[in-house]
């Protein structure tokens, strides 16, 4: 079990999400990462302002899309373990502590948890909230990671993970990359 999480750098894809970027970032500051990466879009609101507020690293992925940003993020990151999260993510105390035990006790190289949706306000909230509960399936070996996913670093050593060739499917191609290459990828509780 790993005692802090100075061995993870946290990287956010981002676009235009200036009302919650904020909260997101300090959600991931009171886990004291490594690092937190943010990769912007080409925002056209204030979320690069609201990002400038904290220590961060920023970058850019001249609009060329999540698959792309998600490179720029693995390029730049320097953790042992690399956790993508969206900016709508807003991390528990110790959840990143949590994950990366778990995904180590499960013996995983990649690994996914289940989220939900905080304070349900609405009929689309609850919707999305039951769906994350019912449908997310149970702890054990899964086919693609989504966000928020933890990797080992050693998962984007030697992969072919370009935005040239992970179009909008980019969670499926790595997957089965990393599948081929005999990495194993989890859902953890």
């Amino acid at each position: 079990m790993i005692n802090n999480v100075a061995n993870v750098s946290v990287v956010i894809c981002a676009m235009n999400v200036e009302n919650y970027i904020s909260s997101c970032i300090e959600s991931v500051i009171k886990n004291n990462p490594k690092e937190i990466i943010i990769v912007d879009g080409k925002s056209s609101d204030k979320t690069l302002d609201e990002a400038k507020k904290y220590d961060v690293k920023i970058f850019c992925d001249d609009g060329k899309g999540l698959s792309h940003a998600r490179k720029i993020g693995v390029d730049n990151a320097g953790g042992e373990y690399i956790l993508f999260i969206g900016p709508d993510n807003i991390l528990e105390n110790d959840f990143i502590k949590k994950f990366v035990n778990l995904l180590n006790d499960w013996n995983f190289d990649v690994g996914s948890v289940q989220t939900r949706v905080k304070d349900p306000k609405n009929y689309w909230d609850r919707g999305l909230d039951t769906r994350w509960q019912f449908l997310m399936g149970k702890p054990g070996e899964i086919s693609v990671a989504g966000t928020p996913s933890l990797y080992k670093s050693t998962c984007f050593q030697d992969t072919n993970f370009s935005s040239d060739d992970f179009g909008p499917s980019d969670d499926t191609q790595l997957a089965d990359d990393l599948k081929a290459r005999g990495f194993k990828i989890g859902l953890v509780p």
